[in-house]
């Protein structure tokens, strides 16, 4: 599993050697044919910081990078990408005032970052889905 998430790390454009590993079990989740099994997580923990993140690659999801959710260690960048997020879902809302965005999961590919949240605006909550480009966060898919 290691190995593999290494490899997927790569493919999303991180370089492993400035990461080191954990490997976490948390909650189990429902394989498709209703067996529960355990999540297991490759944890990648930036080395020295900078503009290194951490990212976990999860035996739920195996084929994708995604955000380790640390609000207080976030880079500037990651902040950007939440802040375009709320945009997006900020125009969903029409004038219903400050947008929470509730239970966020980033992923990763090497070229867009994908954001998936449910949103509190106002009278109602929705799920939304929004991929930036890594390059200059554009806006390529906003589904409500």
């Amino acid at each position: 599993m290691v190995n593999d998430a290494v490899l997927v790390l790569r493919a999303s454009g991180h370089d492993p050697a400035r990461y080191r590993v954990e490997l976490r079990e948390e909650d189990r989740f429902s394989r498709a044919d209703g067996a529960l099994e355990p999540r297991r997580t490759v944890v990648f923990l930036p080395l020295a910081g900078g503009t290194d993140y951490a990212l976990g690659v999860s035996s739920a999801d195996p084929c994708v990078v995604a955000w380790v959710w640390q609000p207080e260690d976030f880079t500037p960048w990651q902040r950007e990408v939440l802040g375009r997020a709320r945009e997006a879902a900020g125009a969903a809302a029409a004038g219903w005032g400050p947008v929470e965005l509730l239970e966020v999961r980033v992923t990763e590919t090497l070229e867009h970052v994908g954001i998936a949240f449910r949103a509190d605006l106002g009278p109602e909550q929705r799920e939304l889905r929004i991929v930036l480009t890594k390059a200059d966060l554009t806006m390529v898919v906003r589904r409500l």
